[in-house]
């Protein structure tokens, strides 16, 4: 191998290794196996320069001697035994193995039985020697020395085997594959190293297998989060997957949050999280770094107070959603918004969604608004106080006891007026337009912005002059005047824009979005309340006969439009007041409210049973379509549950297949 070459590889492995730590070192992740490949790297990277050292010497391209090379090829070898170890140890932190103290002592024992025989060397030659002409000189039992140096690899090679011909978890697998690959490497290319003796082999190799490690670990993860969404796709329905992955474009971001499992789901994320974010981390841990990574400074307390998941469910209490302001480092003011998804028997969120609008545009005029209104004011200019009024945004000022000093034109026009000058009276009159959840905590609320100097924010609902019902956001400030006086003012912001999409997330996370009619979660709680409240009536279990036939023969559109006109025949054939739901694939449930009666509630199915007997789907080339229901009364005593519902009705319904022809009806009988 010529000296240009040797040099010139080295050279390229160094700076390649170098810059994979950097890389590494920038997604700032700090758990154990991180840390032990920071580890690696920098031994690699501390092993490929004594390499490239040696190289120099060897060829003579650096001042040295056979003592100095003779010192290089030590160090060289220790840093191999090195490297073995390291790569040993990163393994089985990657792969979790557990060994117990003894086997973690009888590891280390052929690092000592290496070192040993590099002390033995420096008098008897066995593993190399160098001439007085800087020639490299292999000796009897060099072998010996590489298999130490190999044991490492190869004992990890045959753990990593053994695991993976166990495994049957897919995500593990991928990690597992990722592992045998930059083994297989290490083994490879130290066997060659023993046959290619003047050429950097091994640091060829620690390259390639730490590329691997890092571009192995950035797919794997990927994999695992498109299959925690596939996870939610399957479960929660193509269709509303994809209705929220649309809707999650006005969003800078979107995540589910399952509370009980504490798990994230991605819908929408930016690209500048993701390096922050450990993806093997529970949701609060998730949810807390990304919020760590792009709020500013003087907002992170108030804004990881607000993201706490172990107080979400306290604060979500009665309430669908809660929002908070907070300015990021990338999209500056923005609103972070949790919404209740799915509840519990007890009606406390068991799953969430977390949406963060942009809304910077709209909050810098409000700020813009506030500052001009405390020039007009300090100043008395009226020229000032005009253009104010003139201003899209509204704002009322009042002083300390409550009297208006000064509304605009765009904040009259939001609580039902054509012109700031048909304003008259006390705040208490545009408070008595309002409908908020804090409206009778207000009054007391807006005592201690002017005694305390509070800021308040509340969100409330009005109808503007256009009798439309509009929300709006309301920042209230107390401004000192340099006479001593306070002055009360409020920005009022058109909120209607949001509260329509925020809207629109509520009713899809309670929707099926295929057929309309509730979804699983959205059905089920709404049913455990009725039941938990006393409330009486039928609860019926309807599966689709020949579902996977329909499918298989005439295709998913086919299948769709079936489950469609499955949905509105229920709605149809039932009141608007019982809960009719689609609990995935083609099962539905209802929960008749007050059907007690066993002939009532016949005449009621028959009547579902014959609309859904004149549906034509063109696909099905005149198939019919029939359903198999199982049906069970309440006991009406507040003890009922879902689950009991269920299963009760599923038992009977089962009995109703023997014959797929035909709908066909049973009732769950209590002995």
């Amino acid at each position: 191998m010529t000296a240009d070459l040797y040099t010139f590889s080295l050279s390229i492995f160094i700076i390649t290794l170098a810059i994979l730590l950097r890389q590494h070192l920038s997604l700032k992740v700090a758990d154990k196996l991180s840390r032990y490949f920071n580890a690696v790297l920098v031994i690699s990277i501390l092993f490929c320069m004594i390499d490239l050292l040696w190289g120099l010497c060897y060829f003579r391209l650096m001042p040295a001697n056979s003592v100095a090379l003779s010192v290089f090829t030590y160090i060289y070898h220790i840093f191999a035994l090195a490297m073995a170890i390291g790569w040993y140890m990163y393994t089985s932190a990657y792969l979790e193995f557990k060994d117990s103290l003894f086997m973690k002592l009888l590891v280390f024992i052929p690092v000592v039985a290496g070192v040993a025989l590099l002390y033995i060397n420096y008098t008897t030659g066995l593993l190399f020697y160098i001439s007085g002409d800087m020639e490299f000189h292999v000796g009897p039992v060099r072998m010996a020395l590489f298999a130490m140096e190999l044991f490492y690899v190869l004992a990890a090679l045959a753990r990593t085997l053994v695991r993976l011909s166990a495994e049957n978890d897919a995500f593990k697998k991928s990690r597992y594959k990722v592992v045998l690959t930059y083994l297989i490497v290490l083994l490879g290319f130290g066997i060659a190293q023993l046959f290619f003796v003047i050429a950097p082999i091994y640091s060829a190799s620690l390259m390639i297998s730490a590329l691997i490690v890092f571009i192995g670990n950035i797919t794997t993860e990927r994999e695992k989060r498109l299959s925690d969404k596939s996870d939610y796709y399957m479960t929660e329905s193509r269709e509303s997957f994809r209705a929220l992955s649309a809707l999650a474009e006005a969003y800078v971001s979107i995540h589910v949050i399952d509370l009980v499992n504490n798990t994230v789901t991605e819908i929408r994320s930016p690209h500048y999280v993701e390096r922050f974010v450990l993806q093997d981390e529970g949701a609060d841990m998730q949810i807390r770094r990304a919020m760590e990574a792009v709020a500013i400074p003087e907002m992170e307390e108030e804004i990881l107070e607000f993201v706490d998941l172990g107080t979400l469910r306290e604060r979500l209490k009665d309430k669908t959603s809660i929002s908070h302001e907070f300015i990021s480092r990338y999209e500056g003011w923005s609103l972070s918004t949790f919404t209740r998804m799915e509840e519990d028997t007890v009606g406390e969120p068991t799953k969430v969604l977390h949406a963060v609008l942009d809304i910077d545009e709209g909050k810098r005029k409000e700020i813009e608004y506030q500052e001009a209104l405390k020039v007009a004011l300090e100043n008395k200019n009226e020229i000032y106080a005009e253009m104010l009024r003139m201003q899209a945004g509204g704002i009322v000022a009042s002083d300390d006891k409550g009297q208006l000093i000064f509304i605009n034109d765009a904040a009259a026009k939001m609580f039902g007026y054509m012109t700031y000058k048909e304003v008259g009276g006390s705040y208490t009159a545009i408070l008595e337009r309002m409908e908020s959840d804090q409206k009778e905590e207000l009054p007391e609320l807006l005592r201690r912005v002017v005694k305390e100097g509070m800021k308040l924010v509340f969100y409330f609902s009005t109808a503007d002059y256009k009798s439309r019902q509009i929300y709006a956001r309301a920042d209230v400030r107390r401004l000192q005047l340099k006479n001593g006086s306070n002055i009360v003012i409020t920005s009022l912001t058109d909120m209607t824009a949001n509260k329509e999409i925020e809207d629109k997330l509520t009713v899809l996370s309670e929707t099926d979005a295929l057929t309309g009619i509730r979804n699983r979660g959205s059905g089920e709680s709404l049913t455990i309340r009725e039941l938990k409240s006393g409330v009486q009536g039928m609860f019926c279990l309807v599966d689709a006969n020949n579902f996977k036939n329909i499918n298989d023969t005439y295709g998913h559109q086919a299948g769709d439009k079936a489950l469609i006109a499955i949905a509105e025949t229920l709605k149809a054939s039932f009141r608007d007041d019982d809960i009719v739901m689609r609990l995935g694939g083609d099962e539905f449930a209802v929960f008749a409210k007050s059907i007690m009666d066993k002939q009532l509630a016949q005449t009621v199915i028959r009547r579902f049973f014959d609309r859904l007997s004149s549906v034509i789907i063109e696909e099905l080339n005149g198939e019919k379509l029939t359903v198999s229901l199982g049906a069970v009364f309440t006991e009406g005593d507040g003890q009922d549950t879902f689950e009991q519902l269920y299963s009760r009705a599923d038992s009977v319904m089962y009995l109703c297949k023997h014959e797929k022809n035909t709908s066909n009806m049973a009732f769950y009988e209590v002995h």
